[in-house]
């Protein structure tokens, strides 16, 4: 794995480190092209984020704030992006779900 980042998504970094999101050192004459590396292909648009959701490691709250930092264009839309990726709207949820299963709802 990356020694820098750890994977969000659950799954081992490519060795070499090759087209990872996260930015692991990798010399440029180590990096092999996609055409030339049987098996290889882009990751689909989310791929990632999905793989993470699906092993836990990233719920929906977090995964919505992911893809709306991703597009966000004004500093306040970044902040509540980033709220949304730590997790505080998933702890808001979380509360409320509690608090109604509390009352019988």
């Amino acid at each position: 794995p990356c020694p820098l980042l750890p994977h969000f998504w659950g799954s081992p970094c490519p060795s070499p480190p090759f087209l990872s999101p996260s930015p692991c050192p990798s010399p440029p004459h180590s990096i092999s092209p996609p055409a030339r590396v049987p098996g290889l292909r882009p990751a689909e648009p989310g791929e990632f984020s999905l793989r993470a959701f699906r092993r836990g490691k990233l719920d929906l709250p977090a995964a919505e704030g992911l893809r709306d930092l991703i597009g966000a264009e004004t500093a306040a839309q970044r902040r509540q992006a980033l709220r949304e990726l730590r997790g505080e709207l998933g702890q808001l949820y979380r509360g409320w779900s509690h608090a109604l299963t509390q009352v019988g709802l």
